[in-house]
């Protein structure tokens, strides 16, 4: 017999989270759990199935998730309250009302260990409310796309357009507004659509998702004119209240806070 559509349907959503959530592709799920790509690429698609299958692929699947279930970030050492901590909390709790901001500052001034810190705390609460998304180089708009989904376990997608479709679903169903930090956001310098595609899933869930934009001090480039393109909507959202504070060593970390996108 098939397995009742609604056990199949849940497989395959707590599949669809759970590869995101782990940061794995469809195909580097199949090498771990001994699937052909081509079936869990099948089964994630809503195809149809023989008599059987789909019984055995959903329970198969349920029972590797739960023997192997995802688990919450370890946090990455002791924070110590400083000056820069709290200026750096205010600033989250500033975002949480879907607010956008930048963060920049030299290195040594604690922006990427507290940003870290703080994701890894929320990340063990039910609907966490702070993700931090280091950029790790160059990206594309579809790769800016799967980092956010990973980051916020939004279903599996192929496409560009599936994935940004996922994350609004995802984000529009959470009862809390999310703040995502992207961090070393300078690294996008000349990645001009990728940062409008961040600014557009912004400006689509107004209200409900908060941006911060750390790095360090060519951040404050970021979204200069350049060319033909000027940022104007990236400018009236992030650049209209300036805050300084001390960091470490005497050096000194920059906030810019900026649109109250609840408004």
């Amino acid at each position: 017999m098939n397995a009742p559509l609604a056990t199949r349907d849940a497989a395959r959503d707590a599949l669809r989270i759970y590869v995101m959530r782990m940061g794995l592709s469809l195909s580097e799920f199949a090498s771990r759990t001994g699937f052909a790509h081509h079936s869990l690429r099948q089964f994630v698609s809503t195809s149809r199935y023989g008599a059987g299958e789909g019984q055995f692929t959903a329970e198969a699947l349920m029972n590797y998730m739960e023997a192997n279930p995802w688990e919450p970030p370890e946090l990455p050492g002791h924070l110590y309250e400083t000056e820069a901590t709290r200026e750096m909390d205010s600033l989250i709790s500033y975002c949480r009302g879907g607010r956008w901001a930048t963060l920049y500052g030299p290195a040594g001034a604690q922006k990427s260990f507290l940003l870290e810190y703080r994701a890894a705390q929320a990340a063990r609460d039910p609907e966490p409310g702070f993700v931090w998304l280091p950029i790790p180089g160059r990206m594309t708009p579809c790769g800016i796309l799967r980092l956010i989904a990973t980051g916020i376990a939004a279903p599996y997608a192929q496409s560009a357009e599936g994935l940004r479709q996922s994350i609004l679903h995802r984000l529009r169903a959470r009862n809390t507004v999310l703040v995502i930090a992207f961090d070393e956001a300078d690294l996008l310098y000349k990645d001009v659509d990728t940062l409008e595609v961040i600014r557009r899933l912004g400006d689509a869930l107004r209200g409900r998702l908060g941006i911060i934009v750390a790095g360090n001090e060519q951040i404050q480039i970021l979204f200069r004119p350049r060319g033909d393109r000027y940022f104007e909507q990236w400018r009236s959202r992030i650049q209209q209240k300036e805050v300084h504070i001390l960091a470490l060593r005497g050096k000194r970390l920059g906030i810019l806070l900026g649109w109250n996108s609840a408004t």
